[in-house]
């Protein structure tokens, strides 16, 4: 593997890689790589770094970019763990990170997005139906990131490219901040009081579930209902209402106009492919998990 600088003293970054493959960045410290991801491993298992000389210490980037050094590069972004998998220098080694960090609450088409950006981005997106024992047994990750403790984000989102829906969608400004490259996705209802219909029709009767005397199951959900909320007291239109509407009232004070995507459904590809600079795809949108689908 070898680097030839660009014009401009370095603005443009040219690397060779394998049998004379070349892939290339358009600006200082960016680099797309074209290759495959078996010729692109299998390069680095045998060569140094491009970047400093560094060999990888910890093992395939597809399994830990810890031990892949990167010095003097600032938005470094390579797919190594599939098509449309992403990895940007941090602390001056490469870590996968995510390129949609999803707002949207529950019901206003997560579900939908979550296909829609796996067709996008080529890879995995984070959905609540991601995890096994949802929506009341969210594993030891999110049970502790609901306790108020410091998750480990990057072991979250191990293999994810986006996120959309509950539990990652509560921590919107945790995940904001961690990935700050990312765009947020806020997807939306007409009104506040068309979100509380749907909610009321497919998941508020599942969470009153664990609201019995005798319920012996888990109890994320009820957590995640009660975090939103602000209150115990969660089961109540107008407290819900209020909740969804300060929610997106918080989103959208906190990030700024050029870094988010409101969405509403009937809004389909466009909004989400002009922010993320991609074609729109020849296909219909994937309209899921519809209202009357839970009845």
């Amino acid at each position: 593997m070898g680097e030839h600088q660009g014009q401009a003293g370095g603005s443009r970054r040219v690397f060779t890689c394998g049998a004379g493959r070349q892939f290339s960045g358009l600006k200082a410290g960016s680099v797309k790589v074209v290759l495959s991801r078996p010729a692109w491993l299998s390069s680095l298992s045998r060569h140094t770094s491009p970047l400093r000389g560094g060999m990888l210490r910890d093992g395939y980037p597809a399994k830990s970019m810890r031990g892949f050094p990167v010095e003097n590069t600032r938005d470094l972004r390579q797919p190594l763990g599939g098509k449309g998998s992403t990895y940007e220098v941090q602390k001056g080694l490469l870590v996968m990170t995510l390129r949609v960090v999803g707002a949207g609450l529950p019901r206003t088409g997560t579900a939908s997005l979550k296909e829609a950006l796996e067709m996008l981005l080529g890879g995995k997106c984070h959905h609540m139906r991601e995890l096994p024992g949802h929506p009341f047994e969210l594993g030891e990750g999110w049970s502790s990131a609901l306790a108020g403790q410091a998750p480990n984000w990057e072991r979250l989102f191990a293999g994810y490219v986006a996120t959309v829906d509950w539990p990652a969608s509560l921590f919107w400004r945790e995940l904001s901040m961690a990935y700050p490259n990312a765009p947020v996705l806020l997807s939306v209802r007409d009104t506040a009081e068309i979100w509380w219909q749907s909610a009321e029709a497919t998941i508020l009767p599942v969470a009153r579930l664990a609201l019995a005397p005798d319920w012996s199951g888990g109890r994320d959900f009820l957590t995640l209902l009660e975090k939103f909320t602000g209150t115990t007291q969660w089961d109540d239109s107008g407290t819900l209402i209020t909740a969804y509407e300060q929610h997106n009232a918080a989103v959208r004070a906190t990030i700024p106009p050029d870094r988010l995507i409101e969405w509403q459904a009937e809004e389909g590809w466009a909004p989400i492919c002009h922010a993320l600079g991609l074609p729109i795809p020849n296909q219909p949108f994937p309209w899921t998990n519809r209202r009357d689908e839970w009845s």
